[in-house]
């Protein structure tokens, strides 16, 4: 007996790192399994004609993809010899950490505030 082909809604959101994403599943035929932008915080799936395993990888896939988006800048385009770089990418490793912590959690960011305040 043959599996059923599963059915994929047409978006899914989700929040990472404290940025709203979108997963969009589409209907129809192409050559790319899925792709994903991070400018638009958008990934596609194309999953027609596609095997539901292979789907599903693809899914995993972009969201790796989603997961590294700022890490890869700071990691692979580092110089070494540049104490401006070395600042910039550990910036560039803190700051969407910082803003998903505040973002995440508002009465952290509400307490750490009143007590700015209060100094």
């Amino acid at each position: 007996m043959a599996k059923a082909k599963l059915r994929y809604p047409e978006e899914i959101p989700f929040r990472l790192s404290g940025f709203d994403w979108i997963i969009k599943f589409i209907d129809i035929e192409t050559e790319n399994f899925g792709i994903t932008d991070t400018d638009k915080k958008i990934i596609h799936i194309y999953y027609r004609d596609k095997d539901d395993q292979n789907v599903l990888e693809t899914l995993l896939h972009e969201l790796a993809h989603a997961t590294l988006f700022d890490l890869g800048t700071a990691i692979f385009h580092f110089d070494s010899d540049k104490a401006y770089d070395k600042e910039e990418n550990l910036i560039l490793l803190t700051s969407p950490r910082i803003f998903a912590i505040i973002r995440d959690n508002p009465k952290l960011a509400e307490f750490i505030l009143k007590r700015i305040k209060e100094l």
